[in-house]
């Protein structure tokens, strides 16, 4: 019996197949099959989303600079979107993008770079203005005792000034409550764990590369010596 599970997995298997036609029908088509292709790797099955990235990944090597970051734009809007539902049941699947988005900028380090610098600075002024308010917040919650302090000594606290600062207090806690939640909420949690795992990943391919590189260096050495003595 065919389910709509099996069906979509053919189908992305065969479209697979013919990849090399897709990338000659031009950039309107291929923007037509990576959508689709990322909205099933995001919100599929777990062998559905598996087919999908494979399509993505296979898409990625045979494109160039520019339609391969429009890819990763595409995959990672897909990701962001998936990262503030964080349950139990959801745990596995958002694991799996994040394993997968790591593998697709692994592909091209030139374009690599230019999403992920372009990212992780958006991430960076957002913790900056959070930052920001929150010293704001403590610095004006400091000034608002010490103003009280001073009216208590004086006796001039009047009405007006007990209004004026209930106003001011109320309108600290929302900013305090708007910067925490802005970065105390599963969507950031998961968005910084992405880059991590990235920038751990390339360093560990840079560390192996390094090592494969010595090595062959080190074996053509021996042999260009051995050469030499013979």
């Amino acid at each position: 019996m065919l389910t709509e599970e099996v069906m979509l997995r053919l189908l992305l298997i065969h479209i697979k197949d013919i990849i090399y036609i897709i990338m000659a029908l031009g950039e309107t088509i291929q923007q037509l099959f990576v959508k689709k292709a990322t909205f099933l790797w995001s919100t599929g099955t777990p062998v559905v989303r598996m087919e999908a990235f494979l399509f993505l990944y296979e898409c990625g090597r045979r494109l160039e600079n520019k339609p391969l970051l429009k890819v990763l734009k595409y995959m990672y809007q897909a990701y962001v979107t998936m990262a503030k539902r964080y349950s139990k049941s959801a745990v596995p699947g958002l694991n799996f993008m994040m394993n997968s988005l790591t593998q697709m900028y692994l592909i091209n380090p030139v374009v690599a770079y230019q999403d992920a610098f372009r990212r992780l600075r958006a991430v960076a002024l957002h913790v900056k203005e959070c930052i920001q308010l929150m010293s704001m917040f403590f610095f004006l919650s400091f000034f608002s005792i010490a103003n009280d302090c001073v009216n208590t000594l004086t006796a001039k606290h009047t009405a007006n000034t007990t209004r004026f600062r209930e106003h001011h207090e109320q309108k600290l806690k929302r900013n305090k409550q708007n910067a925490l939640q802005s970065v105390y909420n599963w969507r950031f949690i998961n968005i910084m764990r992405l880059w991590a795992k990235f920038c751990n990943l390339r360093i560990f391919v840079y560390i192996r590369w390094s090592q494969c590189f010595t090595k062959n260096l080190l074996v053509l050495t021996i042999k260009s010596k051995s050469k030499l003595h013979k």
